[in-house]
């Protein structure tokens, strides 16, 4: 049996890239014969034995079939943060950071997380204009300007997030096999990809960056960190 599904398909061999500020981003070799239920734009769970699972959507690039299997990228979320938001004005009593990423979500087809701080999004710009460029790089100029720490990513359930960084502990349930300190990686054995950039595990530090190698039996995670 599969440790890891796409939409109840067993995932034979994939990857997942996780980074701490962006989208993540998933190429899958799927265990099905055609690629029904796959097409550009479909919404997928990937989803472990335990439960833990991530949401995004196909992309045309790379997916195909060969012989009795399917190949599939995925990227986090709805897809949308390349696409361009619409150029806006925004003026008091609708010019809040709320307003700016309302509007940047409308455009991009993305989810705001409900985890982003409500003050954050109650900050007061006074006044905010946008131009028509990829939702990312309006994103960007909008922390830059007015929380110029703060990061944001996709996140496992497909939301968009943004704040800063509070590196909370997570528990790891794995078997640490390699580590190499010219570059600061480990390579965990897992059983589950349940790991999240952001956090911080025990005897390793930071999570900054999670690359999640799968196998129909084994999952392993080669991770980065501050």
């Amino acid at each position: 049996m599969a440790l890891v599904t796409c939409n109840g398909a067993p995932v034979i061999d994939g990857t997942i890239i996780r980074p701490l500020g962006g989208v993540w981003t998933a190429d899958l070799k799927i265990d099905q014969v055609d690629a029904s239920g796959f097409s550009a734009g479909t919404q997928v769970k990937i989803k472990s034995e335990d439960g833990y699972a991530l949401i995004g959507v196909v992309v045309p690039t790379l997916s195909g079939s060969f012989l009795d299997s399917i190949y599939v990228s995925v990227v986090g979320g709805a897809g949308g943060m390349a696409k361009d938001v619409q150029a806006r004005s925004y003026v008091q009593p609708g010019a809040f950071v709320r307003d700016v990423l309302n509007g940047m979500t409308i455009d991009s087809g993305e989810t705001l997380s409900s985890t982003i701080d409500p003050a954050f999004m109650a900050t007061n710009l006074t006044a905010w204009a946008t131009k028509a460029e990829p939702t990312s790089y309006a994103l960007r100029t909008l922390l830059g300007i007015v929380a110029p720490t703060f990061n944001w990513r996709i996140i496992g359930d497909g939301t968009l997030w943004c704040g800063a960084e509070t590196w909370p502990a997570a528990n790891v349930d794995g078997q640490l096999i390699d580590q190499d300190p010219s570059d600061g990686s480990f390579l965990v054995g897992l059983d589950s990809p349940a790991i999240e950039p952001g956090t911080t595990v025990d005897g390793i530090g930071q999570v900054s960056l999670v690359k999640i190698a799968i196998a129909h039996d084994s999952i392993r995670a080669p991770r980065g960190r501050r």
